[in-house]
């Protein structure tokens, strides 16, 4: 919940105060202030699951095409499927590096979870390993709570090619 959904949901489902002592309140004895912890709850839920996601299988490879996962969970199962959207950013392309993604994922009725597949190209331009960062967007049907971003990386499969000096301080034949 975002701070002023947390306040709204606190002023709604305050109750009376009292201004004797023990259990002497009444509504026509007592001012506004206690929070009913309960009610608080029950306006949560009914606002919307929270949605988290987090990388499950945070090792791709470009070798053997060896995919990473994220996987999108809800804080809420219910009888009816939720869609929850996502961008994606980081240093792999999206249709170059990875298989293109939706954008969104459907986490079906009665199931906690539903998972988002990283699937590598496999390129041959050496470029080092690149990441994946999937972040949750929001939306009124839910809420995005934290971890609201995971990343996989895409280990690369091309070789690298180093060159080094044999002698550092070398110079035309006789001079050396």
């Amino acid at each position: 919940l975002t701070p002023a959904q947390s306040l709204t949901m606190l002023q709604n489902s305050a109750r009376a105060f009292p201004t004797g002592t023990g259990s002497d309140c009444t509504a026509s004895t007592c001012g506004a202030g206690i929070i009913n912890a309960a009610a608080a709850t029950t306006a949560a839920a009914a606002a919307g699951p929270t949605v988290t996601v987090s990388a499950t299988d945070a090792a791709a490879a470009e070798a053997g095409l060896d995919p990473g996962t994220f996987t999108v969970t809800r804080s809420v199962v219910t009888a009816s499927p939720l869609t929850v959207n996502y961008t994606m950013s980081g240093t792999a392309a999206q249709g170059t590096d990875y298989a293109a993604v939706s954008g969104s994922v459907i986490i079906p009725a009665s199931t906690a979870s539903a998972t988002v597949t990283i699937t590598p190209i496999d390129d041959v331009t050496p470029e080092g390993n690149e990441t994946v960062i999937l972040t949750l967007t929001a939306d009124p049907a839910y809420f995005v709570g934290p971890p609201g971003n995971a990343t996989v990386t895409i280990a690369d499969n091309e070789p690298t090619v180093t060159v080094s000096a044999t002698d550092a301080a070398a110079a035309e034949a006789g001079l050396d």
